[in-house]
């Protein structure tokens, strides 16, 4: 038994060494936002965010206002509220009553076939009227200059949807260490340096910053086919790819952050729900 078990960690070691060696030579390469050339106002598309809130009190006021001070022209924010009963509802309506930009939807019923985020984001797209709409969550806090930049990569490089890589803030050792684990797990699964490849089944989708055509969205249907999937993101990135859209990721490490969990408890719930649907209910890559 203590021979199997000692061979059975050298094999798990080195399957982690490779894991990291690959990961190491492939990461580096991915285009980082920080290095874009920003484009003009002029040259920028009209742009709509669109966020799902449910029960987000902790965090949304630091998430809204990162929004509204982002340096974008032609912006409008629409800011879904999912059935929240714990006064998210209430501080997006103050913030809203600050500037003309954001834009409160408050949501009391969820209609059947539908996950309560799904259709909270769907609803709120189809209220956008820019040319680009950006999904992201309710939590995440962007620089004030990472739409430009993540705009201006998709206009110079004649793209459908731009997914950015973000910054996780996780207290204590444990959750750090869960979350590097998640991150290279998620890397070797999605393989990002491969989505862009027309030829590649690889696809990719982040909650944090999922930035895509409007027409292109309008186009695949929007977050209808995906109503009943807790992994939205990702499948709004493979929906898109598999609809002939083409597709890119963007290191945003230093400009797009949140806070993910808060305790070993909400990272084990958090994957349970979500974590066998992103992998396409599968356990081999």
């Amino acid at each position: 038994m203590n021979q199997i078990l000692f061979w059975l960690g050298m094999a798990t070691a080195a399957f982690f060494l490779a894991l990291s060696a690959e990961l190491a030579r492939r990461v580096p390469r991915l285009p980082r936002m920080r290095d874009v050339r920003p484009l003009g106002d002029g040259e920028l598309p009209s742009a709509s965010i669109v966020v799902a809130a449910r029960n987000e009190a902790r965090g949304i006021e630091a998430g809204l206002r990162s929004l509204l001070r982002l340096d974008y022209p032609r912006l409008e924010i629409i800011a879904v509220d999912d059935r929240s009963d714990d006064g998210t509802g209430e501080i997006m309506d103050r913030i809203a009553g600050e500037d003309p930009r954001l834009t409160i939807v408050h949501l009391a019923t969820l209609p059947p076939g539908w996950l309560g985020k799904n259709h909270a984001l769907h609803l709120g797209a189809g209220q956008a009227n820019g040319e680009l709409i950006l999904f992201t969550d309710a939590d995440v806090v962007l620089a004030p200059d990472t739409l430009r930049l993540a705009a201006s990569y998709l206009v110079r490089e004649r793209i459908d949807h731009v997914a950015a890589g973000l910054h996780v803030d996780m207290p204590g050792w444990l959750l750090q260490t869960f979350g590097v684990f998640f991150g290279m797990m998620f890397s070797l699964f999605s393989q990002p340096w491969k989505v862009r490849d027309p030829r590649s089944p690889r696809h990719i989708g982040i909650g944090a910053f999922n930035l895509i055509r409007a027409d292109t969205y309008r186009r695949i249907g929007g977050h209808a086919p995906i109503a009943l999937r807790p992994d939205d993101d990702i499948k709004l990135g493979k929906l898109l790819k598999k609809n002939g859209g083409t597709q890119d990721f963007l290191n945003a490490a230093d400009r797009v952050r949140v806070e993910w969990y808060h305790s070993v408890g909400e990272a084990v719930r958090g994957l349970r729900k979500n974590g066998f649907a992103g992998i396409d209910y599968r356990v081999s890559v």
